[in-house]
């Protein structure tokens, strides 16, 4: 089982079943061969370490299970959550931050560490996913997915190599077009912050 996509700051792109609302969102996948139940399974958004206040446990409740192959959408609505409480579709007690930095980590019930997310600064109704399903690899969809189908990729900030991940290799890319006269840059797609030209400090956004 991992956590499979995310969307911090949904404003209109994935309604919740159970009430209609526009929360955040996070997707299981279930990569084995068998259905698994989320019975007393836990969420946290602190970091990777142990079960604190901040977990969040799932209620043992009828179709809070995940088929194999299969997904299953959690929607973080935050202190709305009423602990125990059985909803179409599991309601988690907290939140995501769209500016990030945080660490979403998913134990099983017997308190086991079963995967962990850290993710940067998200966009307004664009989720990130594992592609394909339940890979090691992320992208970022225009079109968010969320219990099924296929997403639109949307080009990522940062992504100067155009492999869908922003890594070490995309600031090799940036350091060497910094190395030719491109200012002014109208428009570069190194010009992360907007200011007209391509200097170390787009870097630090």
């Amino acid at each position: 089982m991992v956590i499979n996509e995310f969307l911090a700051k949904n404003d209109d792109v994935a309604t919740n079943p159970s009430d209609g609302g526009t929360p955040d969102v996070l997707e299981l996948f279930n990569g084995s061969g068998a259905t698994l139940s989320l019975g007393n399974w836990s969420l946290t958004n602190a970091a990777v370490g142990g079960l604190d206040a901040e977990a969040w446990y799932i209620p043992a409740c009828p179709g809070y299970e995940v088929f194999a192959g299969g997904v299953l959408p959690l929607w973080c609505i935050g202190n709305d959550a009423v602990p125990g409480t059985c909803d179409e579709q599991p309601q988690i007690g907290f939140k995501l931050d769209v500016d990030g930095g945080e660490q979403v980590a998913l134990w099983n019930e017997a308190g086991e560490l079963v995967d962990a997310i850290r993710f940067r600064r998200q966009t307004v109704d664009i989720s990130q996913s594992r592609t394909p399903d339940g890979g090691v690899d992320w992208t970022y969809l225009t079109v968010p997915t969320l219990g099924g189908g296929a997403g639109v990729p949307t080009p990522v900030l940062g992504d100067f190599n155009s492999d869908g991940l922003v890594t070490i290799a995309d600031v090799l890319v940036f350091v060497t077009k910094f190395g030719v006269p491109v200012d002014p840059c109208s428009p570069c797609a190194e010009d992360l912050n907007g200011d007209g030209s391509v200097s170390t400090s787009d870097l630090l956004i």
